[in-house]
């Protein structure tokens, strides 16, 4: 009798127990689907398809979070590969845009000093306006060739030379310019000289294209959509959260900021 009761207790254990873990593997499941079903990723643009090259994913976060305000799908490339110099990521840009429709819209962003303050429709509502195929970004420096300043037009701009941290246009138009840099391993000559640097730089080879195809491409002189903060103070834009960039500079609202250059101001951006 003794044996039975002993058989009953350790039965009613099983029970309780068995009944406890599925209770806890359901709320698990339920609680596992809500989190599914609530996540919704953010889809491309229609238009615009926006992409990043950089191994640190760490460092992508103000830029994500950014562009997810924005709603903003950002394809990113590169994490935890290895940086070698510029030519990687104008290779791997070149990949990736070769799977692209030739009619979309392509915006390419630096990974780690880029902030978006305005969604998809108004960029390219801005892009339609140069009515060019290529749209790039326009800093206050000549760099990385600083002797050829001269060669560019509308020197009383105060934002006239090509930065190749941002810039933007049609997926047929990107193509045809990288197949130009893949002639010489996205290692471009320098414009006018035609001397070879050993150090590549993705810079050099947007100045050169833009020089040599002056009919082509239009440069955001007046920061419309691109505001590059080399040289500027942080008293020359006004800042709302993610949804609001006014250039001081030139009086003009725009869409993305681009602290290139290291100024000392930038680190409270990206806290």
């Amino acid at each position: 009798m003794k044996n039975k009761k002993i058989s009953i207790k350790n039965y009613s254990f099983f029970i309780i127990n068995f009944l406890i873990f599925i209770f806890i593997i359901i709320t698990i499941y339920i609680f596992y689907k809500r989190t599914i079903e609530t996540f919704k990723p953010i889809p491309d643009n229609n238009d615009i398809i926006f992409y990043s090259y950089g191994s640190e994913y760490e460092k992508f976060k103000t830029l994500v979070k950014s562009a997810t305000v924005n709603n903003i799908n950002i394809h990113i490339n590169g994490i935890g590969v290895k940086w070698i110099d510029f030519s990687n990521k104008l290779e791997n840009f070149h990949e990736f845009i070769e799977k692209v429709d030739d009619n979309k819209i392509v915006m390419s962003l630096d990974a780690y000093d880029v902030i978006i303050f305005d969604n998809a429709d108004n960029i390219k509502k801005k892009f339609l306006e140069f009515d060019k195929p290529l749209v790039f970004s326009a800093e206050k420096y000549c760099w990385p060739d600083g002797n050829i300043w001269d060669k560019y037009p509308n020197q009383d701009n105060i934002f006239k030379y090509v930065n190749a941290g941002t810039y933007m246009g049609y997926a047929w138009k990107i193509k045809e310019m990288l197949n130009e840099f893949r002639k010489t391993n996205y290692n471009c000559l320098t414009y006018h000289t035609n001397k070879y640097n050993k150090k590549v730089d993705d810079q050099r080879c947007l100045t050169k294209y833009y020089l040599n195809n002056l009919n082509d491409i239009a440069l955001d002189n007046k920061q419309k959509i691109w505001s590059l903060c080399a040289g500027t103070k942080r008293e020359d834009y006004d800042m709302t959260n993610y949804n609001y960039l006014y250039n001081k500079i030139t009086n003009t609202k725009s869409c993305i900021l681009h602290t290139n250059g290291g100024n000392s101001w930038y680190g409270n951006l990206y806290k």
